[in-house]
């Protein structure tokens, strides 16, 4: 009885049934056959970026400008000066330029989301400190404000600047949020 069923075992693994995928590769004609390769790449393979076709230093330089002209203009007003009608202009014209700008970066994140390594690492070293000085000078406006001692524009922003200003508010924020910041950067 033994007998009878290691020769039905042996049988089978040599005629390949019940060896599972191995049994087949076993014999001698497998390992001599090469194997067809597909003409695909494999799933682990990535295809290399696009290369970056901007200047992501100059785009990131224009964004600190803006935000520096923001929070030059936050500084006056919170000194109690009302802003002259250039500055009212300059400040409106900076708080446009935020939100384009920004809007221009996520139109490039979203053609490329390659590039959002080298677009923070620009944001990072050319925009960062002017979104923290920003920062610190709309808090010490707010503060200011409540205390009734602060300045202002010298007019209302105008309705093209407002709308673009509106239009854009996600993007900038969304810039904004890809940079890590510490909370001593923020208070």
């Amino acid at each position: 009885m033994k007998t009878s069923a290691l020769l039905i075992v042996l049988s089978f693994m040599i005629s390949g049934c019940g060896g599972g995928d191995g049994a087949a590769d076993s014999s001698p004609s497998a390992a001599t056959t090469p194997r067809a390769t597909s003409p695909k790449p494999a799933a682990g393979l990535v295809t290399p970026a696009a290369p970056i076709t901007v200047d992501l230093n100059k785009i990131a330089s224009d964004l600190g400008a803006a935000y520096k002209t923001r929070a030059t203009c936050y500084a006056k007003m919170t000194k109690g000066q009302t802003l002259d009608a250039a500055q009212s202009t300059e400040f409106y014209k900076a708080m446009e330029s935020c939100a384009q700008i920004s809007q221009d970066i996520c139109d490039l994140m979203k053609k490329n989301p390659r590039w959002q390594r080298q677009i923070t690492e620009a944001l990072e070293k050319n925009t960062k400190s002017s979104i923290i000085a920003l920062t610190k000078g709309e808090k010490a406006y707010a503060k200011a404000k409540t205390s009734g001692k602060v300045g202002g524009a010298g007019g209302p922003c105008p309705a093209n600047i407002a709308a673009t200003i509106s239009k854009y508010q996600m993007s900038e924020m969304r810039v904004k949020g890809l940079m890590p910041y510490t909370k001593a950067e923020m208070e």
